[in-house]
C-alpha cells in the first residue's frame, strides 16, 4: 500500500508539474519586481519656483488644471536641500494610468503664464531611461526580435470563395472549410483546451478566441498561431469593439473583491472587467462589474464606448479610456434617469430612452457625440416597455413601444426615424396586435440593394401560437407601407439572409420555412430539423445552418447545412457536439460602382457561364473520386475475404482435432455420396391450346 501510495503521489506530482509548465508557457508568471510600476504618475517640469509657505496655493492651482483629466490623488513638490525654495518640478499621482496618459498628452506645452510652460512626462518613461544600459547590447530575446507577421486575411483569398466555420465539441474547436459544390468540408485545424466556454470569432473574422482559466488566447493567420495572449484569471466572457481594436474581458471571480477594493493591481484599477488593446496585447483600463455583459456599447468607429451608471450615460474616449472630454470628463446627465441606449451602426450618434416619471412622458433622444447636440427627440405616453432597433446601415431607427390596452391586452406601436433625411422626420405606426418579433432586412453586400424592409411576427394574443402572422413592410416612400402578410404560421423567430431579400421563419419545434420577400414566393416549407436549438446564416447568405447543441439538449447532437433555397446539403451527427459558428467576413473593399457592375445582367451572365463550367468539372471530379473510393473499398473487402478464407482453411486441422469439423475421410465420403445421389423431379404443366364449343343432341 505504501508503494502504491508513493507511486500515486509521484504520478500526481508529475501531472501537476506538467500542468504548471503548460500554464507558464501560455501565460508566463508576472514577477513582483516587474509588476511594480508607476504608470499612473506624471512628472511636470517648469512649474513656478516657490517658497514653502506658498505651496498650498500652488497645489490648488495645479489641482484645478490637472483635475480636468481625472482624479489627482497626490501632488508632491520637491524642495532644495536647505528647504528654501522648490525645485521647479512636481509629481502628480492619478487614480488610473489612462488618466495620467491623458494629462501628459493634453498638458504638454501648457502655458501657465509667460514664464512657465509645462513639460509633462510619465514617470515610467524616466524609469525606462534609467534602466538603459551604458553600452548597446545586441543580444535580444526571442520576444524582442522583430518577426514578420503573417497575413491575417489570407483566408479571404480562397479561390472558390468558400467560407470557414468552427465546430465546438468536447474540449476542442475544429476549424473547417465549407465544401465547394459537391465536395465535403475540408479540415484545417483542431484547437484544444477550451474548457466549457463557447467558440467566438472577432466581428471581422480576424481572430478566434480560445479560453483558458488564466486568460484568453487569440488565434489566427494561415498557420493558426497564437497571435495575442490576454492574462485575466477566471475569464468567462469576451466582447470585441466593432473594428477589432479593443477586447473587453470579464472575470466573475473579481466581482466581490472589486467591491471591497481588494485584488486591484498596483495601478489601482478594478479587475472584473478589463479593456485590452488587441494589436499590442496591453491592458488599458479596468472597470467594476455593473450586472450586465457586454458591459459597454461601442460607436461604429471604435472612438467611443459607453454604459449606463446610476441613470447617467458614461461615454469614454479611446485610446485614453477617460470620460468624454467635451463633457468635462463627466457622465452625461439628461432630464431624467436613462434606462437604455444604443449607438448608430454607422455614425457617432447615440439614442437614449428615458422612461416616464410622474406626469412627465417617456422620451427617446438622439444625440451627436462628442458635441452632445440633440438632433432628434420624441415623447411617448403610457409606455409599458421600449426597445431601440437600428437598421444595420444606420439609415433608419425603429423604436418599438408596447402599451397596455387593458390588464390582459398589450398592443404595439412603432416610431420610425429617417436618419438620412433633413431634420430626421419621425413617423408613427400603430398595430392592434402584440408584436412578438421585429427584424430589419440587412442592406446586403452586392449593389447595396435591400435594407428598406422589415418583418414582424404579430398575434392578437401574446401566448397564442396558432394565429400568428408575419407581415412585411417597406420604408420606401413618404410613409411606411405594408407589402403583404403571411397568416396562420407557427413561427417564433425571423432570420433575414445577410444579403437581404430571403428570410427564414423558424419555429421552436424545429420546423422552418424559406421565403423570398421579393417575389412573395415560399421556396421551401415545413422543413424539419427535430430538436434544433440554434439557427445561423453564413456571412454571404448562401447557406443556413441548423444544429442541436449538447449544451441545450441531451440527444440528437449534430448539424445540418442548407442552401438558401431550403435544399439540405449536409447532415452530420456528432455526440457531444455543442456549437457551430460561421467565420464572419470584413466589409467589402469594392466601390459602389463596382458592386453595381456585378449586378449587371451581361456581366453576371459571363461569370455564371464560367462558374457553371467549373461546377461541372468539380462535380465530375467528385464523382470520379467517389467511384475510385468505392473501388478501393471493394478491393479491400476482397483482400480481407481472401485473407479470412485462407485463415479458415489453415485452421481446419485444429477444428477437426477439437471435434468442430468431421474427420477428412468422413467428409470426403459425404461429398462422394452427395455427388452420386440423383433426384428425379417431375413437373406437370397444363396449357390451354384452344377452346371450342360443340352442340350435343340428346
Amino acid at each position: 500500500v505504501h508503494m502504491l501510495s508513493n507511486a500515486h503521489h509521484s504520478e500526481s506530482s508529475h501531472s501537476g508539474r506538467a500542468e504548471l509548465e503548460e500554464e507558464e508557457e501560455l501565460f508566463p508568471p508576472i514577477h513582483r519586481e516587474t509588476y511594480i510600476n508607476y504608470s499612473n504618475v506624471v512628472i511636470v517640469d517648469n512649474i513656478p519656483v516657490i517658497p514653502k509657505e506658498k505651496e498650498e496655493k500652488l497645489v490648488g492651482v495645479l489641482k484645478r488644471i490637472f483635475g480636468q483629466f481625472g482624479t489627482v490623488l497626490n501632488i508632491f513638490i520637491p524642495y532644495t536641500k536647505d528647504g528654501s525654495e522648490s525645485c521647479g518640478f512636481a509629481f502628480f499621482e492619478f487614480a488610473y494610468p489612462s488618466e495620467a496618459r491623458s494629462a501628459v498628452e493634453k498638458l504638454n506645452n501648457y502655458k501657465l503664464d509667460k514664464s512657465h510652460v509645462f513639460k509633462t512626462n510619465l514617470f515610467e518613461d524616466f524609469e525606462a531611461l534609467d534602466k538603459l544600459p551604458e553600452e548597446y547590447n545586441s543580444n535580444m530575446t526571442e520576444d524582442q526580435v522583430y518577426q514578420q507577421q503573417e497575413d491575417l486575411y489570407e483566408w479571404l483569398k480562397e479561390p472558390y470563395g468558400c467560407d470557414q466555420y468552427a465546430l465546438r465539441y468536447a474540449e476542442a474547436a475544429e476549424i473547417l472549410w465549407n465544401g465547394q459544390t459537391g465536395r465535403p468540408p475540408r479540415h484545417i485545424i483542431t484547437i484544444p483546451s477550451l474548457h466549457n466556454n463557447p467558440v467566438q470569432w472577432s466581428p471581422k473574422g480576424t481572430y478566434l478566441v480560445a479560453f483558458h482559466h488564466l486568460g484568453v488566447i487569440l488565434w489566427g493567420g494561415p498557420s493558426w498561431k497564437k497571435i495575442r495572449k490576454m492574462p485575466h484569471s477566471g475569464v468567462q466572457e469576451v466582447h470585441f469593439s466593432p473594428n477589432e481594436n479593443y477586447l473587453v474581458t470579464f472575470s466573475p471571480q473579481y466581482i466581490d473583491s472589486d467591491k471591497l477594493n481588494k485584488d486591484k493591481t498596483d495601478k489601482g484599477e478594478p479587475q472584473a472587467i478589463l479593456i485590452w488593446d488587441v494589436k499590442s496585447g496591453q491592458s488599458l483600463r479596468g472597470f467594476t462589474y455593473a450586472g450586465v455583459f457586454p458591459a459597454f456599447q461601442w460607436s461604429a468607429d471604435d472612438k467611443y464606448f459607453s454604459r449606463i451608471s446610476k441613470g447617467l450615460i458614461s461615454v469614454y474616449e479611446t485610446p485614453k479610456m477617460v470620460l468624454l472630454e467635451s463633457n468635462k470628463h463627466a457622465s452625461i446627465k439628461l432630464d431624467a434617469m436613462v434606462k437604455d441606449h444604443a449607438w448608430s451602426p454607422t455614425d457617432p450618434i447615440l439614442c437614449a430612452y428615458i422612461p416616464e416619471v410622474g406626469n412627465n412622458p417617456a422620451r427617446v433622444i438622439l444625440m451627436e457625440i462628442p458635441s452632445l447636440k440633440i438632433i432628434g427627440e420624441k415623447a411617448l405616453f403610457s409606455v409599458f416597455s421600449c426597445v431601440i432597433l437600428w437598421q444595420d446601415k444606420g439609415e433608419y431607427l425603429a423604436v418599438s413601444v408596447d402599451r397596455a390596452k387593458s390588464k390582459k391586452k398589450i398592443f404595439t406601436s412603432f416610431e420610425f426615424f429617417r436618419m438620412k433625411e433633413k431634420d430626421i422626420p419621425v413617423e408613427d405606426m400603430k398595430l392592434e396586435d402584440t408584436v412578438l418579433a421585429f427584424a430589419w432586412e440587412p442592406k446586403g453586400v452586392v449593389g447595396g440593394g435591400g435594407g428598406h424592409r422589415f418583418a414582424t411576427i404579430h398575434s392578437p394574443e401574446k401566448s397564442d401560437n396558432k394565429t400568428r402572422s408575419v407581415s412585411f413592410y417597406t420604408m420606401i416612400g413618404s410613409n411606411v407601407k405594408k407589402l403583404h402578410t403571411l397568416t396562420n404560421r407557427t413561427v417564433n423567430h425571423l432570420l433575414w439572409s445577410p444579403r437581404g431579400r430571403f428570410i427564414v421563419l423558424f419555429s421552436n419545434n424545429g420546423t422552418f420555412e424559406f421565403y423570398d420577400v421579393e417575389t412573395q414566393e415560399t421556396m421551401a416549407k415545413d422543413k424539419q430539423h427535430s430538436m434544433a436549438t440554434n439557427v445561423t446564416w453564413d456571412p454571404t447568405g448562401r447557406y443556413l445552418t441548423t444544429y442541436v447543441s449538447a449544451w441545450k439538449s441531451k440527444t440528437e447532437h449534430g448539424y445540418k447545412i442548407w442552401s438558401f433555397r431550403g435544399i439540405e446539403l449536409l447532415n452530420v451527427y456528432k455526440e457531444g457536439f455543442a456549437q457551430f459558428v460561421w467565420r464572419p467576413r470584413p466589409p467589402t473593399l469594392l466601390t459602389p460602382q463596382q458592386l453595381q457592375q456585378l449586378e449587371d445582367p451581361a456581366f453576371f451572365k459571363t461569370f455564371s457561364i464560367k462558374y457553371k463550367k467549373e461546377d461541372k468539372v468539380s462535380k465530375d471530379e467528385t464523382k470520379m473520386l467517389m467511384l475510385k473510393e468505392r473501388e478501393k473499398m471493394r478491393t479491400q473487402w476482397r483482400q480481407y475475404l481472401a485473407k479470412k478464407k485462407e485463415e479458415y482453411d489453415n485452421d481446419k486441422p485444429w477444428r477437426i482435432s477439437m471435434g468442430i469439423d468431421p474427420p477428412e475421410e468422413e467428409e470426403n465420403k459425404k461429398k462422394k455420396l452427395g455427388e452420386e445421389e440423383e433426384y428425379l423431379v417431375e413437373e406437370l404443366v397444363e396449357e390451354v391450346i384452344d377452346v371450342t364449343e360443340e352442340v350435343v343432341n340428346d
